[in-house]
């Protein structure tokens, strides 16, 4: 296995989504992050991939100011904006061509989504996929690298941002199983 990494897109738009807070949350923030790690994962194509010690870098930061709730929030964010970047815009585009712009047809490519952003985090597959219901599940995160609460709290964020993507006004998503000693997650979406 290779280092976890993560593509350089997904952590610029963490950056952004961080620089659109009031300006209190912000700066709490970004005292707590390296200004280097800030400027190494600027200076990558959005192609590139950043080691994930660089992601949880920031992640981590934001979360330590903002709490799991607030993480949750940027990370809707932040997936919202990389929806808008040309690295997923593509595949967003055909994959709505074969399945519709619904939630399900979204959720049912969640995890090519996920293969397409993340390298060495484990695997997302979907157990269900009902009319307004799915169950996903993540296994294999390295929990004993990073930290799984947190990585927890900003992929939920980033399923309500793909549910608010497919225009799922009344979206949720609730992680219904976590085990942190083997970074396994269970999410359960509903919209």
């Amino acid at each position: 296995m290779g280092e976890p990494r993560i593509r350089a897109a997904q952590t610029q738009s963490l950056l952004t989504a961080i620089s659109r807070l009031g300006l209190a949350k912000r700066t709490k923030i970004m005292a707590l992050v390296d200004p280097r790690a800030t400027e190494a994962i600027l200076a990558e194509l959005p192609m590139a991939w950043v080691p994930m010690h660089q992601h949880m870098h920031v992640s981590d930061a934001a979360r330590e100011v903002l709490g799991s709730q607030g993480l949750v929030r940027l990370f809707r964010e932040t997936m919202l904006s990389s929806f808008d970047r040309p690295l997923l815009r593509a595949f967003l585009t055909m994959t709505f061509g074969i399945f519709g712009v619904t939630p399900g047809g979204l959720i049912k490519r969640s995890n090519k989504i996920y293969e397409h952003v993340t390298r060495e985090l484990g695997t997302l597959s979907m157990a269900t996929v009902e009319d307004a219901r799915a169950r996903l599940t993540l296994v294999g995160f390295p929990a004993d690298q990073f930290s799984f609460d947190c990585y927890v709290d900003g992929l939920a964020g980033c399923l309500e941002a793909t549910l608010a993507f497919a225009r799922a006004e009344h979206g949720q998503v609730r992680v219904v199983a976590q085990e942190n000693a083997t970074g396994k997650v269970t999410y359960e979406l509903s919209w």
